[in-house]
């Protein structure tokens, strides 16, 4: 908006252009754009009506649940309808939380009006307190282990692929189908992700319920991104690095698939370096002595080399100088970062060998392994082992 007013019309000028601007009001557009028509979707008639059909049906369902009458969900329908003044997010959010509450004393805490909402900033924090602020602390990390990854991913994880960064274990560089976890996502992260099923059975989709929860949860400063990003970028670079996808071990290949270790080479193969350059522009004097940004630098520059990766705290200070000169250097282009780190060349031989038991499966010729949930959840099928396909 600020380039089109900046270009500006003159009167010779016969060209028009229509533009239409659709978003929340936040206080910036509403300046920009005084000038303009606008339609108020808040205050519509058939919005407000949507948003109480909405609540209806998911009272409903809290009804059931905990057991109330209707004269309390009413007071619910009543009370959220009210405080959402037209925003179907905070509807959303607020009913998703009375929901996935435990026990009936935790939900009649909730109606409290101390802790009743009063927007949607209030209805994140009632949210992030359920999550993680929760007693259990196997499930309190487990969900900040989550929204860390859903929070600085490069595209929407699959629930398959959050599962299986639980599962391995980068150190020992072996994965344990043991710790896939058992509770579905929304049990654990509640009303602040979205969780869509895909046409596959297997497959789920895990996103956060919309941006303003990403932006509520780094502002709160629950969430820190060059931290989450830093870890990832580090455990995709090791993870890459990781024996299981040393050319030269084919035969092994099988075995570790059968573990469920490939469950985020889809991932990894496709994002590390994009990780890895944003762990770059975001290093200055001040965060470039950080011990977990430091061994994120020096685990990527171990992708440079063809030999078998050392640890990264075996690596030298000047190592990580010249692996952030290399990096600023090259391009957002996946084709330039491979001529530098080289990581085709153990994808393409990992993606063929799984692609050779996915046809051994589908021929009924494995005797030992007889159908495709013994991979665990990861997908065997590659229209092209490479990572970028003409």
């Amino acid at each position: 908006m600020e380039q089109m007013n900046s270009q500006g019309t003159t009167d010779s000028d016969d060209r028009s252009i229509r533009l239409l601007v659709s978003g929340q009001r936040n206080g910036m557009p509403e300046g920009q754009l005084s000038s303009s028509p606008n339609i108020q979707v808040e205050l519509a008639g058939a919005h407000i009506g949507d948003i109480k059909v909405y609540a209806e049906a998911k009272s409903l369902m809290i009804q059931k649940k905990f057991s109330i009458d209707d004269k309390m969900r009413n007071d619910i329908i009543k009370r959220v309808c009210s405080g959402a003044k037209g925003m179907f997010l905070y509807a959303k959010v607020v009913l998703g939380n009375l929901l996935s509450q435990l026990t009936r004393g935790h939900f009649k805490r909730e109606l409290e009006a101390e802790n009743f909402p009063k927007g949607l900033d209030e209805a994140y924090e009632r949210v992030v307190v359920h999550v993680l602020e929760n007693p259990d602390q196997g499930e309190r990390d487990a969900a900040k282990n989550i929204l860390g990854l859903v929070i600085c991913a490069e595209r929407p994880l699959m629930w398959k692929e959050i599962q299986s960064h639980f599962c391995i274990n980068i150190e020992a560089e072996t994965a344990d189908v043991d710790f896939w976890l058992p509770m579905p996502c929304k049990n654990l992260c509640g009303s602040l992700v979205y969780v869509e099923q895909t046409t596959s059975a297997l497959d789920q989709v895990v996103n956060l319920v919309h941006e303003s929860a990403r932006l509520y949860l780094l502002q709160t400063q629950r969430f820190v991104l060059e931290a989450e990003n830093a870890k990832l970028a580090m455990f995709c670079a090791r993870y890459l690095g990781s024996s299981p996808f040393i050319v030269g071990t084919e035969p092994a290949i099988t075995d570790h698939f059968l573990t469920g270790y490939y469950g985020f080479l889809d991932y990894a193969a496709a994002n590390w370096w994009r990780h890895a350059k944003r762990l770059i522009d975001t290093l200055s004097p001040e965060t470039s002595s950080n011990s977990d940004l430091s061994a994120a630098i020096l685990a990527i520059s171990k992708l440079s080399k063809s030999s078998k990766l050392s640890k990264p705290e075996n690596s030298s200070a000047k190592e990580a100088e010249e692996l952030q000169r290399k990096i600023q250097g090259l391009q957002h282009d996946g084709r330039d970062w491979e001529a530098v780190f080289p990581v085709e060349g153990r994808v393409h031989a990992v993606r063929n060998s799984i692609s050779g038991v996915g046809t051994e499966w589908a021929n009924g010729m494995n005797g030992k392994y007889s159908n495709e949930e013994e991979s665990h959840g990861v997908d065997y099928l590659y229209v092209c082992p490479n990572l970028s396909p003409e």
